[in-house]
Order: structure tokens, then C-alpha cells, then sequence
């Protein structure tokens, strides 16, 4: 059975998790085994990995095209560099185009760390400092943000609380 966040209590607590999509669940656990996940459930129709209070869910879907994939989470991190550190030492390549990879942290105009991560279905994972949320009181949206992901010739960029940016390439 897969395990529940608890507080320090020892009572469960509300929490959210990230639904996302595999072609493979073989593939997709043995990805995120290489960034520290640990498998928590997995039967046909769900798959659950942890790492620490993380939890990424995911449902199969083998005909996913993951160049046409807009599928995102954010991770929410301590330490943006490390993690992103644990990624280039799995094999994730810091490139551009591809999947998976890897786009190193960077601090943005409003005060927000940000990385990313695309994984071999391209999912985009964004890699977030969590103490970074209060710098962003009266931000206004950047469009210096990262990119992270691109469809043919339309690129899309992340304003610094993560939302979608429209750009030309």
C-alpha cells in the first residue's frame, strides 16, 4: 500500500500530487530511480514515486508524442542546485531540445530560482527554490523567464511564477 504524508503529529495532512502521463512505467521508474524517486505503488493503471515529501503520480498513456507534450509540475525545492546537480549525475544532458533533459536554475528579474527538467516523456518539470515566493510581492510578469519548451517553430517561456509565456522562436 502507498504511504500518506503525515504531519508532525504523526496525523495524515492534506496535500496535492502531480498526475502525469508515461508511455512506460518501467522507463519513467527507472528514470526518476536515477534522481532519488523511490517506487511507493505501482499496479497496471497508477504509479506512484517519493522522494522525500515529493510525490509524483502517474497514469499510462502509450500513445503520447513527447515532442507534443504541454504536460507540466513544479517541484518545489530547498535546494534548487543540488537537485538540478542530482539530475546532470544521472545522465540528463543540459541541452535545449530533447528528452529528457536538463536547463540550469536561474534567478529571474522578481526574485524566483528557476530550472527545469523535461523528462523522457516531455513532461516539463519545473525546479523552484521555495523560499523564492516572497520576493515576488508586486511582481509584474517577466519575459526574461527560461525557456523551456518548444513545438515546431513556437517557443513557450515561464514568467517567474511559472506561468506560460508565449514567444516566437
Amino acid at each position: 500500500c502507498w504511504s500518506s504524508m503525515t504531519s508532525s503529529a504523526g496525523s495524515e495532512i492534506d496535500h496535492a500530487t502531480a498526475n502525469l502521463l508515461s508511455r512506460d512505467f518501467e522507463v519513467t521508474s527507472k528514470f526518476f530511480t536515477k534522481l532519488g524517486f523511490e517506487q511507493d505503488w505501482r499496479d497496471d493503471g497508477w504509479m506512484i514515486l517519493k522522494r522525500d515529501s515529493m510525490i509524483l503520480e502517474f497514469f499510462p498513456h502509450p500513445d503520447l508524442n513527447p515532442a507534443e507534450s504541454w504536460f507540466s509540475c513544479c517541484l518545489r525545492l530547498d535546494d534548487v542546485a543540488a537537485f538540478y546537480s542530482v539530475c546532470l549525475d544521472a545522465g540528463v544532458p543540459e541541452q535545449c531540445w530533447g528528452h529528457p533533459r536538463a536547463q540550469p536554475p536561474q534567478q529571474e528579474d522578481g526574485g524566483l530560482l528557476i530550472g527545469a527538467l523535461i523528462d523522457p516523456d516531455g513532461t516539463l518539470i519545473r525546479l523552484i527554490k521555495t523560499d523564492c515566493r516572497a520576493g515576488l510581492q508586486g511582481h509584474q510578469k517577466s519575459t526574461s523567464a527560461l525557456i523551456v519548451s518548444g513545438v515546431t517553430s513556437q517557443w513557450t517561456a515561464f514568467d517567474p511564477l511559472g506561468e506560460p509565456v508565449p514567444t516566437t522562436a
